[in-house]
């Protein structure tokens, strides 16, 4: 899992430094890489390219988030998921991860 995790980060804080240049982001790339870090903590659990069958819990094919682009296609969803309390279905978001994984969002999205 931790060697995983390493270019998961780097993938992800690469593709979203400084947000794409997004006025309405206006948060650090500090910010981005702990957002990054609560996608792959807690969201990849089950929603993984390397899960298949029962191991998904449920998550629906297609929603693999430690891939960036359906990051960034489906960071609205994941958004509206989260702040209306439906994901993670295994555990919870602390506040700080909460608004974390959310800034980060808001810049991965289109």
């Amino acid at each position: 899992m931790r060697y995983r995790t390493i270019p998961f980060l780097l993938v992800f804080s690469t593709a979203l430094l400084g947000c794409g240049g997004s006025s309405e982001c206006a948060d650090s790339a500090a910010t981005q890489s702990s957002g990054a870090a609560v996608v792959e903590a807690k969201c990849t659990v089950c929603h993984s390219s390397q899960l298949q069958g029962a191991a998904r819990a449920g998550a629906p094919d297609g929603y693999d988030f430690d891939d960036p682009a359906i990051v960034a296609g489906k960071a609205d969803e994941m958004s509206s998921a989260v702040s209306e309390g439906r994901m993670p279905k295994t555990g919870t978001l602390s506040a700080d991860e909460k608004e974390s994984m959310m800034l980060y969002l808001e810049c991965a999205g289109p």
